[in-house]
């Protein structure tokens, strides 16, 4: 993939042991997302923080994803179960070549 694209950032923090509880509330994020490129969690297990993006080819349809009434109805539940609601932040992403990977020319080759 080259070019620019659009991500839409869902952070969270649940506390250690909740790596469960997060794949749950990321599959609710992901089910949300029609039309996204692609959905990734991440899991920092050991601080019991947690993200998940969601990639979009316009920045309308990544600005538009934070506030589906699905999402917004996930971030209602964080703030009731942590008492903090979970941050949403809209990036735009370009993407940098690597030598080497997925067909690039590598150095030194």
């Amino acid at each position: 993939m080259t070019g620019v694209r659009w991500g839409t950032e869902v952070s969270f923090r649940l506390g250690s042991g909740t790596a469960e509880t997060a794949r749950a509330i990321a599959a609710r994020l992901a089910a949300a997302a029609d039309g996204a490129e692609g959905h990734v969690l991440f899991l920092a297990e050991g601080a019991g923080e947690y993200g998940c993006l969601a990639t979009w080819t316009t920045e309308a349809d990544a600005a538009a994803y934070g506030e589906r009434a699905e999402v917004q109805g996930v971030l209602g539940e964080l703030e009731t179960l942590t008492g903090r609601a979970g941050r949403v932040r809209l990036y735009r992403m370009e993407h940098q070549p690597v030598p080497g990977a997925h067909g690039a020319p590598a150095h030194g080759r």
